[in-house]
């Protein structure tokens, strides 16, 4: 019996329907806060892009709107990018490591090339592989990025909670297992707790966060029925308030 269809038989969902969830969703916050800011100077940015075209379909959907895109990732990726997807007119492409600041790909030289009142970053699949220390670094150079640049910065990311005190919760951790081995990353299940989770943002100078699930709802506890495997967390911050 395929993964697949074991975990909708022992959850409900599987890897695959989170994913796709885990985007529309991600597109879904990231068109509100465009329509927040529908005549302000805005720059969009998808750290790290990887394969996804995110910046160039909302890019699409709102010509006239005067947001500078940015799409980065890692300079392999971005060279793959090229390779398989070419450029966009409208998305500025930039290799980056999102740990890093100084350097030819630190991200001193993404926030160079900000010219904006208001800033969105979505971070979508990357949290989860860095483990907690690689979260606290992450969190931290966003939050040197929007000092840097002066703005206000709407951060968008993803993670997947342990659940291992849920029923079945255990198990999830099986396939987290083999893909960091398959990875050589930190990959795992990580956040025992909304607060645990929270606490990561607030820590690196996050001013108001938000858990959301996959639906759209508020999540202010992960004791709920079916746990979630993913969650959604909006973190806002202004530059020069801690």
């Amino acid at each position: 019996m395929p993964f697949e269809q074991i975990s909708e038989a022992l959850w409900g969902t599987s890897l695959e329907r989170t994913l796709v969830a885990r985007h529309q969703a991600m597109d879904d916050k990231a068109r509100t806060w465009l329509n927040r800011h529908p005549e302000d100077r805005c720059a969009f940015i998808e750290l790290p892009c990887g394969l996804a075209t995110r910046s160039r379909r909302l890019a699409s959907s709102c010509p006239g709107q005067p947001v500078s895109w940015i799409e980065a990732d890692l300079p392999a990726m971005m060279d793959a990018r090229q390779k398989l997807l070419g450029s966009s007119p409208r998305v500025q492409s930039i290799p980056v490591n999102a740990l890093e600041w100084e350097g030819r790909t630190g991200l001193a030289r993404l926030a160079d090339a900000i010219q904006a009142r208001h800033l969105c970053v979505t971070m979508e699949g990357l949290l989860n592989y860095l483990g907690i220390d690689g979260i606290r670094q992450a969190l931290a150079m966003q939050r040197k990025m929007l000092d840097y640049t002066g703005q206000d910065l709407t951060l968008i990311a993803d993670i997947w909670p342990d659940l291992r005190h849920q029923p079945l919760g255990p198990m999830r951790h099986i396939p987290a297992r083999i893909l960091k081995t398959l990875t050589g990353s930190e990959a795992g299940l990580l956040g025992k707790s909304a607060d645990e989770i929270r606490g990561w943002f607030i820590e690196a100078g996050f001013e108001a966060v938000t858990l959301y699930t996959l639906d759209g709802e508020v999540c202010q506890s992960l004791d709920m029925t079916p746990a979630p495997w993913c969650i959604l967390v909006e973190a806002y911050a202004k530059a020069g308030v801690r």
